[in-house]
């Protein structure tokens, strides 16, 4: 049986089993340690279904968390987190509904941030939708139906 682990990534990764395309919204992935590559949600769950309740409910620790404090998506209520796309110029944003919208900060997000990094992060949303952000956020277990997850 193959060992598959949970680890840290910052960019988005195929998976070592399918060779599906894995975008990493909040850093953690499940590993095949035998290649020592990234497996997606699908594949981990034929090899390692425990793990994948583990890294869905710490996902949605994340997701709430960044809902709680910035806001999140109208239709669904996920904040993927933000992108910095200028000097104060930081925007939250929903990737499964294409949506982004923008928090007055009182802290600096964009403190170790480059330019070519703006341009990255301005290209990456340039389609996104503007919306107003939901506030008040609903948790989702991971037995929920309605769950974006």
């Amino acid at each position: 049986m193959e060992k598959v682990g949970i680890r840290m990534y910052s960019e988005n990764n195929t998976c070592a089993t399918c060779g599906r395309v894995i975008h990493s919204t909040h850093g953690l992935m499940l590993v095949l340690f035998s290649v020592d590559r990234a497996i997606c949600h699908e594949c981990g769950q034929k090899l390692a279904p425990d793990l994948v309740g583990v890294l869905d409910f710490l996902h949605d620790a994340h997701v709430g968390n960044f809902a709680f404090k910035f806001g999140g998506c109208p239709e669904c209520g996920t904040n993927h987190g933000h992108l910095n796309i200028g000097p104060d110029d930081v925007w939250f944003r929903c990737d499964d509904h294409r949506s982004k919208w923008k928090i007055e900060s009182e802290f600096q997000l964009d403190q170790y941030e480059t330019k070519d990094g703006w341009r990255k992060n301005t290209a990456r949303i340039k389609d996104y939708r503007k919306v107003e952000p939901a506030h008040g956020f609903r948790i989702f277990t991971l037995r929920d139906a309605n769950s974006p997850f």
